[in-house]
């Protein structure tokens, strides 16, 4: 764009820090959102151990044509 001259190397400039800037919250956030993701399902799946929902879960597949055996 700045060849072009569609816009001046200052505002060139800008437009790469705010991208790069950008793009490192979005690295940020995932590193955050993932850990947090994983803790979230890990005590979803211990709950349903500890309720019982996952053997009585096993109890009605088992019982489809076909289930799991």
């Amino acid at each position: 764009m700045v060849a072009a001259g569609r816009i001046t190397a200052w505002e060139g400039e800008r437009l790469l820090a705010a991208w790069n800037e950008e793009r490192e919250s979005r690295w940020i956030f995932g590193a955050c959102a993932a850990p947090a993701l994983v803790s979230f399902l890990h005590s979803l799946w211990l709950q349903a151990i500890s309720s019982g929902a996952l053997h009585a879960a096993w109890v009605l597949l088992s019982g489809l044509p076909g289930g799991m055996r």
